[in-house]
């Protein structure tokens, strides 16, 4: 008699482990796609970090051009001199021009980048086709690159990496899920709790390696 009473207690251990089992799987599975996204994220922001510190050198070329039109154009003036002030006027305008392609090709680097963030979540969610994981969240230090625009408020400013870039570039996702979810109910089953939510993350930043950015695995705070 006590062995059949044990029967369905056992029969629910049994159920139990292997739902928790298949459970940790998929937990495990949601880490390593995490992970897998978020690298692949960082290694398009991290060709873009490159090409757009690239283009530093030609962005100051052009702040002191331009520096150098506007004060012809200032000379020319007070010279009073049409022909000297046409001549001036057209060398700022060409500068000018130069100056708008070269932003434009900054901001699509930055763009790229914003997009790649915002991408994650995404990509995520389609890779976690095992389980959906609840009160997803992502974690972003920065809305694109850890870099900042220097001088400030010109049209074409350089752009250096961030103190701390390391930890500000950092891009991730936390989620929890039920591992229990999916567990049949019933009078068999009464001795397992009715869930068990697990908690997971993950997060990738930038890396300085052999004068290449590399992607590396880290470890957030939300």
């Amino acid at each position: 008699m006590s062995a059949l009473f044990l029967l369905p207690l056992l029969f629910s251990l049994f159920v139990g482990i292997a739902f928790l089992s298949v459970a940790i799987r998929n937990r495990t599975l949601l880490i390593s796609n995490c992970r897998k996204v978020a690298v692949e994220a960082q290694e398009v922001m991290g060709q873009n970090l490159e090409a757009l510190l690239a283009l530093n050198s030609r962005a100051e070329t052009l702040r002191t051009e331009r520096k150098a039109a506007e004060i012809q154009v200032r000379n020319a003036r007070l010279s009073m001199n049409p022909k000297l002030i046409a001549a001036a006027e057209l060398i700022r305008w060409q500068v000018i021009q130069f100056q708008l392609a070269l932003r434009a090709r900054q901001l699509s680097l930055l763009k790229k980048s914003e997009w790649s963030r915002k991408k994650l979540k995404g990509d995520f969610k389609i890779s976690a086709d095992l389980v959906s994981p609840k009160n997803l969240r992502q974690l972003d230090g920065v809305q694109d690159l850890a870099v900042n625009p220097t001088p400030k408020n010109d049209l074409t400013p350089s752009y250096l990496i961030t103190n701390n870039f390391t930890s500000r570039q950092s891009l991730g996702l936390r989620w929890e899920f039920d591992l229990l979810e999916g567990l049949p109910q019933g009078f068999l089953l009464t001795a397992l709790p009715m869930t068990l939510i697990s908690k997971a993350q993950c997060a990738a930043t930038l890396k300085r390696k052999e004068d290449q950015w590399i992607p590396a695995l880290t470890v957030v705070k939300f």
